[in-house]
């Protein structure tokens, strides 16, 4: 649906009509800036001003995923066309033109795309490459050429990103793209990671009905892996890190 409404617990703060129906929503880091993406718009919302940063940009294909810089400048989407855009949502910048290129970025999962900071873009091509983007030179900085990526992930820091290469997680250096010399073994496919948000930890979901946690870069186990029912389909970290959640394939919550 084309409505889209933000509210705390019990209040309605804002609410508006998108130009098309509405598929993916992403904050930036303050929450102060909603990314919405439609069937063949995305735009930026302003939640404390109830105003619109940007007007709907036409990406031409339905929204998968987004992603925000830290500093909220800049963002970029993923679309069914497996095509990655990237635009200007400063407010003193125009935002009429994407600023780069569309990227290709094929892959059997919706991988969102990545920010290493606020200028370069990191975008991921099933055994072809994982090529990180300066946005402003709008050149390519390094390539990594990967197997098939499940699931990708770049700690808070952005020191660190993480691939689930099919049942080997891939540490890359975010600054140069290389591999660390200990990629992180399962016995079956890793269906997604996440880093912790205030540590150097990387939690897992592997297929073979296990999570894992490891420290990140060594790759060192924290303690045994937790196993669980069935197929371990999504992990997340709560905003504090204190606890983690994983979804089943059988939709079992835990």
């Amino acid at each position: 649906r084309p409505d889209v409404g933000v509210r705390t617990t019990k209040t309605e703060l804002d609410r508006w009509t998108h130009p098309d129906a509405v598929n993916e929503l992403l904050f930036g880091a303050d929450g102060q800036l909603l990314v919405v993406g439609g069937d063949h718009t995305v735009q930026v919302r302003d939640v404390p001003k109830k105003s619109f940063r940007t007007e709907p940009f036409e990406v031409g294909s339905q929204v998968l995923s987004a992603a925000m810089t830290p500093d909220r400048r800049r963002f970029a989407v993923r679309c069914f066309d497996q095509k990655v855009r990237a635009f200007s949502c400063a407010p003193d910048q125009p935002h009429s033109e994407p600023l780069l290129p569309a990227q290709l970025s094929t892959s059997t999962s919706n991988l969102r795309p990545l920010f290493v900071g606020s200028d370069r873009l990191v975008v991921s091509e099933d055994y072809q490459s994982v090529h990180c983007w300066d946005i402003d030179r709008k050149e390519t900085v390094w390539k990594y050429k990967p197997g098939r990526v499940l699931a990708s992930a770049i700690s808070p820091d952005g020191k660190w990103i993480a691939l689930a290469e099919d049942a080997t997680v891939v540490l890359l250096d975010a600054a140069t793209g290389e591999p660390t010399d200990q990629p992180l073994k399962h016995s079956n496919l890793v269906d997604d990671l996440n880093f912790h948000p205030t540590s150097s930890q990387l939690l897992t979901a592997c297929i073979d009905h296990t999570a894992h946690v490891f420290e990140v870069p060594s790759g060192k186990p924290v303690g045994p892996a937790i196993p669980h029912c069935d197929a371990v389909h999504r992990c997340a970290w709560s905003p504090d890190g204190a606890t983690f959640a994983t979804v089943q394939w059988t939709g079992d919550l835990i």
